[in-house]
Protein backbone atom coordinates (compact mmCIF):
# COMPACT_ATOMS: atom_id res chain seq x y z
CA UNK A 1 0.00 0.00 0.00
CA UNK A 2 1.20 3.62 -0.88
CA UNK A 3 1.98 6.38 1.35
CA UNK A 4 -0.32 9.82 1.23
CA UNK A 5 1.45 12.61 1.67
CA UNK A 6 -0.77 15.51 2.38
CA UNK A 7 0.48 18.98 4.54
CA UNK A 8 3.78 19.22 5.74
CA UNK A 9 4.22 22.84 5.86
CA UNK A 10 2.34 25.55 7.78
CA UNK A 11 2.79 28.52 9.49
CA UNK A 12 5.98 28.43 11.86
CA UNK A 13 5.49 30.31 15.47
CA UNK A 14 8.77 31.78 16.78
CA UNK A 15 11.46 29.69 18.40
CA UNK A 16 10.80 32.34 21.40
CA UNK A 17 6.89 31.62 21.54
CA UNK A 18 7.75 27.81 22.03
CA UNK A 19 10.13 28.58 24.50
CA UNK A 20 7.54 30.38 26.64
CA UNK A 21 4.89 27.82 25.97
CA UNK A 22 7.46 25.01 27.78
CA UNK A 23 7.22 27.02 30.80
CA UNK A 24 3.51 26.26 31.01
CA UNK A 25 2.06 23.56 32.88
CA UNK A 26 -0.41 21.40 30.72
CA UNK A 27 -3.23 21.35 33.33
CA UNK A 28 -2.89 25.11 33.04
CA UNK A 29 -3.09 25.08 29.30
CA UNK A 30 -5.83 22.69 29.25
CA UNK A 31 -7.94 24.89 31.76
CA UNK A 32 -7.83 27.98 29.23
CA UNK A 33 -9.04 25.24 26.63
CA UNK A 34 -11.82 24.97 28.60
CA UNK A 35 -10.48 21.70 29.64
CA UNK A 36 -10.61 19.78 26.26
CA UNK A 37 -7.95 19.07 23.70
CA UNK A 38 -5.87 16.91 26.86
CA UNK A 39 -5.03 13.92 25.57
CA UNK A 40 -6.11 10.76 27.09
CA UNK A 41 -4.27 9.87 30.43
CA UNK A 42 -2.95 6.51 28.62
CA UNK A 43 -0.48 8.64 27.01
CA UNK A 44 2.53 9.07 29.28
CA UNK A 45 6.02 10.06 29.56
CA UNK A 46 8.70 7.95 29.09
CA UNK A 47 10.39 10.03 31.30
CA UNK A 48 10.24 12.96 33.20
CA UNK A 49 10.92 16.59 31.24
CA UNK A 50 8.97 19.48 29.15
CA UNK A 51 8.63 19.94 24.93
CA UNK A 52 6.86 22.15 22.95
CA UNK A 53 6.74 22.31 19.30
CA UNK A 54 4.36 22.32 16.11
CA UNK A 55 3.19 19.00 15.39
CA UNK A 56 3.54 17.37 12.58
CA UNK A 57 1.32 13.83 11.91
CA UNK A 58 1.39 10.65 11.06
CA UNK A 59 -1.36 7.86 11.15
CA UNK A 60 -0.62 4.25 10.48
CA UNK A 61 -2.59 1.24 10.55
CA UNK A 62 -2.25 -0.63 13.61
CA UNK A 63 1.43 -2.33 14.16
CA UNK A 64 2.97 -0.85 11.03
CA UNK A 65 5.62 2.01 11.51
CA UNK A 66 6.78 2.34 7.87
CA UNK A 67 4.74 5.60 7.44
CA UNK A 68 6.61 6.97 10.39
CA UNK A 69 10.14 6.18 8.87
CA UNK A 70 8.94 8.14 5.69
CA UNK A 71 7.83 11.24 7.80
CA UNK A 72 11.43 11.18 9.13
CA UNK A 73 12.51 12.95 5.65
CA UNK A 74 10.05 15.72 6.63
CA UNK A 75 9.38 16.20 9.98
CA UNK A 76 12.10 19.41 11.00
CA UNK A 77 13.70 20.65 13.66
CA UNK A 78 11.94 21.26 16.56
CA UNK A 79 8.48 20.32 15.28
CA UNK A 80 6.91 17.17 17.25
CA UNK A 81 5.76 14.12 15.57
CA UNK A 82 2.70 13.14 16.98
CA UNK A 83 1.40 9.09 15.40
CA UNK A 84 -2.03 8.06 15.54
CA UNK A 85 -1.68 4.52 15.96
CA UNK A 86 -4.92 3.66 16.73
CA UNK A 87 -4.43 2.73 20.24
CA UNK A 88 -2.64 -0.30 19.12
CA UNK A 89 -0.36 -1.74 21.99
CA UNK A 90 0.89 -5.09 20.81
CA UNK A 91 3.75 -3.98 18.38
CA UNK A 92 5.85 -1.06 18.96
CA UNK A 93 5.84 1.91 16.79
CA UNK A 94 9.01 3.29 18.27
CA UNK A 95 12.28 1.93 19.36
CA UNK A 96 15.90 2.88 20.16
CA UNK A 97 17.08 3.33 15.93
CA UNK A 98 13.85 5.76 15.32
CA UNK A 99 14.84 7.36 18.42
CA UNK A 100 18.33 8.38 17.30
CA UNK A 101 17.15 9.64 14.11
CA UNK A 102 14.82 11.71 15.67
CA UNK A 103 17.51 13.41 17.57
CA UNK A 104 19.84 13.10 14.76
CA UNK A 105 17.33 15.78 13.17
CA UNK A 106 17.42 17.67 16.44
CA UNK A 107 13.37 16.87 16.95
CA UNK A 108 11.57 18.57 20.14
CA UNK A 109 9.72 15.17 20.89
CA UNK A 110 7.31 12.22 19.99
CA UNK A 111 3.79 11.55 20.85
CA UNK A 112 2.37 7.92 20.23
CA UNK A 113 -1.07 6.31 20.26
CA UNK A 114 0.65 3.22 20.65
CA UNK A 115 3.79 1.33 21.92
CA UNK A 116 7.31 1.66 22.15
CA UNK A 117 10.23 -0.48 23.30
CA UNK A 118 14.30 -0.23 23.93
CA UNK A 119 12.35 1.69 27.05
CA UNK A 120 15.71 2.07 29.10
CA UNK A 121 17.92 3.18 25.76
CA UNK A 122 14.85 6.12 25.36
CA UNK A 123 15.21 7.12 28.78
CA UNK A 124 18.89 7.46 28.92
CA UNK A 125 19.10 9.22 25.17
CA UNK A 126 16.64 12.10 26.50
CA UNK A 127 14.44 12.67 23.74
CA UNK A 128 10.75 13.46 25.58
CA UNK A 129 8.46 10.68 24.16
CA UNK A 130 5.03 10.45 25.09
CA UNK A 131 3.09 6.74 24.63
CA UNK A 132 0.47 4.33 25.48
CA UNK A 133 2.68 1.37 26.75
CA UNK A 134 5.92 -0.62 25.75
CA UNK A 135 6.33 -4.30 24.28
CA UNK A 136 9.27 -5.67 23.17
CA UNK A 137 7.24 -6.78 20.42
CA UNK A 138 8.71 -4.98 16.83
CA UNK A 139 6.63 -3.45 13.94
CA UNK A 140 5.29 -4.19 10.38
CA UNK A 141 5.90 -2.09 7.45
CA UNK A 142 4.14 -1.81 4.16
CA UNK A 143 0.49 -1.43 4.56
CA UNK A 144 0.98 2.58 3.96
CA UNK A 145 -0.28 5.42 6.01
CA UNK A 146 -0.31 8.75 5.49
CA UNK A 147 1.79 12.00 6.68
CA UNK A 148 0.21 15.50 7.30
CA UNK A 149 -3.22 14.57 7.30
CA UNK A 150 -5.28 15.43 11.06
CA UNK A 151 -5.07 12.72 13.33
CA UNK A 152 -6.41 11.57 16.12
CA UNK A 153 -4.18 11.11 18.87
CA UNK A 154 -5.31 10.30 22.18
CA UNK A 155 -8.67 11.23 21.72
CA UNK A 156 -7.65 14.59 20.39
CA UNK A 157 -7.95 16.02 17.12
CA UNK A 158 -4.65 17.30 15.90
CA UNK A 159 -3.61 18.47 12.72
CA UNK A 160 0.08 19.69 11.27
CA UNK A 161 0.98 23.04 12.37
CA UNK A 162 -1.07 22.89 16.14
CA UNK A 163 1.05 23.73 19.15
CA UNK A 164 1.86 20.58 21.15
CA UNK A 165 3.34 20.79 25.08
CA UNK A 166 4.23 17.85 26.71
CA UNK A 167 5.06 17.27 30.59
CA UNK A 168 5.04 15.10 33.69
CA UNK A 169 0.87 15.47 33.58
CA UNK A 170 0.60 14.57 30.17
CA UNK A 171 0.03 16.04 26.40
CA UNK A 172 -2.09 19.15 25.28
CA UNK A 173 -2.85 20.43 21.57
CA UNK A 174 -3.62 23.72 21.28
CA UNK A 175 -4.71 24.92 17.35
CA UNK A 176 -2.95 26.48 15.18
CA UNK A 177 -5.86 29.25 14.94
CA UNK A 178 -6.39 29.71 18.54
CA UNK A 179 -2.48 30.20 19.30
CA UNK A 180 -2.45 33.95 20.92
CA UNK A 181 -5.62 33.73 22.58
CA UNK A 182 -4.65 30.23 24.60
CA UNK A 183 -0.86 31.89 25.35
CA UNK A 184 -2.51 34.90 26.60
CA UNK A 185 -5.02 33.17 28.84
CA UNK A 186 -2.66 30.89 29.89
CA UNK A 187 -0.39 33.57 31.02
CA UNK A 188 -3.18 35.43 32.78
CA UNK A 189 -4.49 32.18 34.48
CA UNK A 190 -0.47 31.41 35.84
CA UNK A 191 0.01 34.91 37.11
CA UNK A 192 -3.46 34.32 38.79
CA UNK A 193 -2.67 31.15 40.62
CA UNK A 194 0.75 32.31 41.56
CA UNK A 195 -1.02 34.96 43.94
CA UNK A 196 -3.79 32.75 44.97
CA UNK A 197 -1.18 30.47 46.16
CA UNK A 198 0.48 33.50 48.11
CA UNK A 199 -2.54 34.07 49.88
CA UNK A 200 -3.14 30.56 50.46
CA UNK A 201 0.78 31.09 52.04
CA UNK A 202 -0.38 34.32 53.98
CA UNK A 203 -3.25 32.75 55.60
CA UNK A 204 -5.70 35.01 53.59
CA UNK A 205 -9.31 34.75 53.54
CA UNK A 206 -10.54 33.22 50.06
CA UNK A 207 -13.99 33.74 49.99
CA UNK A 208 -15.52 34.29 46.66
CA UNK A 209 -12.19 32.97 44.88
CA UNK A 210 -13.77 29.25 44.63
CA UNK A 211 -17.32 28.48 43.61
CA UNK A 212 -19.55 25.67 45.81
CA UNK A 213 -22.60 24.53 47.21
CA UNK A 214 -24.16 26.59 49.89
CA UNK A 215 -23.34 24.68 53.34
CA UNK A 216 -26.35 23.93 55.17
CA UNK A 217 -26.09 23.70 59.27
CA UNK A 218 -27.68 20.22 60.70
Amino acid sequence: MAIKLYQTNFNKVPLSRLSEWKKIPTAVIGDCLNRQNVMSSRISPVRSGTMAGQAQTVSVVAGDNGAIHAAMKFIQETEIMVIDGGGYTERALWGGILNTRAIKSNIAGIVIDGAVRDIEELKEMGLPVYCVSRTPAGPHKGWGGIIGGSVSCGGVCVSPGDIIVGDSDGVVAIPLGQEQDVFEASVKRMDFENKLIRKIQRGEDLSGVFEHPKIEKL
